[in-house]
C-alpha cells in the first residue's frame, strides 16, 4: 500500500472536504453570525492539512475492553453535559464536566485539579461571549444572570 495513503489521512482528508464544503456556505451567514463558524471552519482546514502532509503517521494500537469502557463512559459524561447545560446553564455545566472529566483522567491531587477547571470556562466564556458573540445557555432551573 502507499504509505502516503493511510486510513488517517484519508479519514482527515474526507473531514477537509466537509470543511471546505461549510466554508462554501458561510456566505449565506448574516454578518455579524459570521465570526464563530469561519474560526472554527479556517482553523480545522489548517489543522487537517497539517495532519495530512505530517511525515510521521501516529502508530494505531488495538483497543482492550477497559480502554472501550472508558471511551463509552466518557461519553455519556458528554451527552450529560450536553443535556445539563440547557437546564443549569454554560458556567456551572461546564464546571462540572471538567471536574468530573479530570477526575475520570486520574487527575485528583494537583492544583491543576482546582484550578484548570475555573480558568477554563471563564476564558471560553469571555471568548464565546464578548469575542464571537455567542449566547450561551443560561440555564432554567438556575435564575442566576451573569
Amino acid at each position: 500500500m502507499n504509505k502516503f495513503l493511510t486510513s488517517h489521512r484519508i479519514f482527515i482528508f474526507c473531514l477537509l472536504l466537509v470543511l471546505i464544503a461549510f466554508f462554501t456556505q458561510v456566505g449565506e451567514i448574516p454578518a455579524e453570525a459570521k465570526n464563530y463558524p469561519l474560526v472554527f471552519i479556517i482553523t480545522g482546514i489548517i489543522m487537517a492539512l497539517v495532519l495530512i502532509f505530517r511525515k510521521k503517521q501516529p502508530e494505531v494500537e488495538a483497543l482492550d475492553k477497559s480502554s472501550i469502557m472508558k471511551i463509552l463512559e466518557f461519553a455519556i459524561v458528554i451527552f450529560i453535559y450536553l443535556m445539563l447545560m440547557s437546564k443549569i446553564g454554560y458556567i456551572l455545566s461546564t464546571l462540572l464536566f471538567l471536574y468530573i472529566g479530570q477526575w475520570m483522567l486520574g487527575l485528583k491531587k494537583s492544583a491543576v485539579f482546582f484550578l484548570f477547571p475555573p480558568i477554563l470556562t471563564l476564558v471560553l466564556y469571555l471568548l464565546f461571549t464578548r469575542v464571537l458573540s455567542v449566547i450561551l445557555p443560561m440555564g432554567t432551573w438556575i435564575g442566576i444572570n451573569f
